[in-house]
């Protein structure tokens, strides 16, 4: 998800989500067309769109992109993420997936790290201590 970054701060000045959403599909088009991916990069470009348009906080962000996901996925039929954010973020974060415990390219992974970090309106100074923490406990 981290080489998505450069792509959504450009992306964050396009003037619709659809735009949005087109730059990001066919970014993904170069290695990962499969909806799953296209959907849950979509959304991380979302949520970085929110805190660079609009200045809000982590959590309002998350909050904004939780919206945004329940929109796609009554577009799109794929609930996917949607269940994730509202489900499995929910659990005690010692619960969640170790994130190199699986291949870094499992985007369900990605996707529960970083919008738990937002959600819970972490600094990205703290973010990346803990992220580092435990990385070390295995």
């Amino acid at each position: 998800m981290l080489r998505l970054v450069p792509l959504a701060i450009w992306a964050s000045r396009l003037e619709s989500d659809q735009d949005l959403f087109e730059a990001v599909r066919l970014y993904c088009g170069i290695t990962h067309l499969h909806e799953l991916v296209v959907e849950s990069c979509y959304l991380y470009c979302y949520a970085i769109k929110q805190l660079i348009v609009n200045e809000c906080s982590a959590s309002d962000a998350y909050n904004r992109t939780l919206e945004e996901s329940n929109r796609r996925a009554r577009i799109t039929g794929l609930s996917t993420i949607k269940y994730w954010m509202e489900n499995e973020i929910e659990i005690n974060d010692s619960d969640l997936p170790i994130p190199h415990y699986r291949p870094l390219s499992y985007v369900k992974v990605s996707i529960l790290w970083a919008f738990y970090y937002l959600k819970h309106d972490y600094t990205y100074n703290d973010a990346v201590k803990n992220i580092i923490s435990k990385g070390g406990d295995t």
